[in-house]
């Protein structure tokens, strides 16, 4: 008997697991041939010069190609999306970076004077750079935003933003980015209202790669949350795993500090400049020291043998 109830209240655990990620979800788009919305929600997307083609497993006909020019996804009647406490998850490949100085829209909810979503950009008005996400406040035409100024690859990833009125956290490849203080419930005004996917609202800002699995929740995933939807939708992205541990410290540092990892798997590290310029490369050992000779900020990749990104930490020189 108690090997009966010690099965059922597994079974329990493991149900409520499943159905967490589906709590509060009111849009859900698997792009399985089709651009419909998959919560029961009822908010299906109009397509416009997109085509489908094979997702992150191979599968074909199973995302969607934005050409970078005139491509998108769009919804105009989008006000239940308009959340004042919201998560957007989406799964993205990059197939060509914007010229310097602009930015890309990978989704976009809201209107032409204040929205929220994921975008990819080159130096944008000479501070953001690599890929992120941004939000608008609601009683003023302040913003809150994280990005990766080390991001440029082409490979498939993951990207998740929380946000409520303290904060935007946002998560690359189930791994916390960063955070930002937001102070205020999100804005969405001006026209075109909506909700877009491949450009920003009003038809600008076109991104140019692949686009699938997008998922919009009103709630908070916890960062457990963000670790089992990654873990349960990677295939070929390498899951996160306890199989390795990586401590760097002191940080912040004088410009010398040392990184420590418990595993003898084939790592290799990449660091990059808060503006995403590489400087130093090279394979990783158990016990490593690193010297960078001027103050700032900076940011270290690190990638098992296959190149799969293990790891992504800031570094602070003083």
């Amino acid at each position: 008997m108690k090997k009966t109830f010690t099965i059922i209240a597994l079974l329990i655990g493991v149900i409520s697991q499943a159905q967490s990620l589906t709590d509060s979800l009111v849009a859900y788009y698997p792009f399985t041939g089709d651009t419909k919305d998959h919560s029961g929600k009822g908010n299906d997307l109009t397509a416009h010069n997109v085509m489908l083609t094979a997702d992150r497993n191979g599968q074909a006909n199973a995302a969607y190609l934005f050409n970078g020019t005139n491509s998108y996804l769009g919804l105009t009647s989008a006000s239940s999306l308009f959340l004042d406490s919201y998560s957007y998850s989406c799964w993205f490949r990059i197939d060509a970076l914007p010229n310097q100085g602009t930015t890309q829209a990978i989704m976009s909810v809201g209107g032409d004077v204040k929205d929220n979503g994921f975008n990819l950009s080159n130096k944008y008005a000479g501070i953001y750079s690599g890929i992120g996400s941004w939000t608008y406040l609601k009683n003023s035409q302040a913003t809150a935003s994280v990005d990766d100024p080390s991001f440029n690859d082409a490979n498939w990833h993951h990207i998740v933003a929380t946000r409520n009125n303290d904060s935007i956290i946002v998560y690359l490849d189930g791994a916390k980015l960063g955070s930002d203080y937001t102070g205020d419930a999100a804005g969405y005004t001006g026209q075109n209202l909506g909700f877009y996917i491949g450009c920003r609202t009003g038809n600008v800002l076109f991104f140019k790669g692949v686009v699938d699995d997008i998922r919009i929740w009103n709630r908070i995933l916890s960062a457990s949350d963000v670790t089992q939807l990654f873990n349960s939708t990677a295939t070929s992205v390498k899951p996160i795993g306890a199989s390795y541990v990586l401590n760097l410290y002191p940080n912040p540092n004088s410009g010398s500090f040392k990184i420590d990892c418990n595993t003898g798997e084939n790592l290799s590290y990449k660091i990059f400049t808060s503006v995403g310029t590489e400087i130093l490369t090279g394979k990783l050992s158990k016990s490593q020291s690193f010297d960078l000779n001027q103050s700032g900020l900076y940011f270290i990749s690190i990638f098992d043998q296959n190149g799969y990104l293990l790891e992504k930490k800031q570094i602070i020189v003083n």
